[in-house]
């Protein structure tokens, strides 16, 4: 199997911190071992689902969204990718504030 080291976007999480909801948005970079690119980002993408279910308070009607920032091909697995001028580790996420002011 290949080694891949996949960064992911997510926008409009509903998310419950100290007592209070509000939407937010994270980047977050995973290792994954696949067989091709396609492969990897579904791995990527079903453990992200499965690691937040418990946590995205969202309505069916205003669903988050989590888009592939950046995928690449590694000969070996890293702790932390580099996203421009953001150092990503490879577990948890990077939490941004309110999303409306990062637009």
């Amino acid at each position: 199997m290949r080694k891949f080291a996949v960064c992911i976007r997510g926008k409009n999480f509903l998310i419950k911190k100290d007592n209070k909801s509000r939407k937010t948005a994270f980047f977050a970079a995973r290792s994954v071992e696949a067989n091709d690119t396609s492969a990897a980002i579904k791995k990527v993408m079903d453990s992200f689902r499965v690691e937040l279910k418990d946590e995205v308070l969202n309505a069916q009607s205003d669903l988050p969204v989590m888009t592939v920032e950046e995928i690449s091909e590694v000969y070996y697995f890293q702790d932390k990718m580099i996203l421009d001028d953001k150092t990503l580790p490879t577990k948890g996420y990077i939490w941004d504030p309110d999303e409306d002011e990062l637009e």
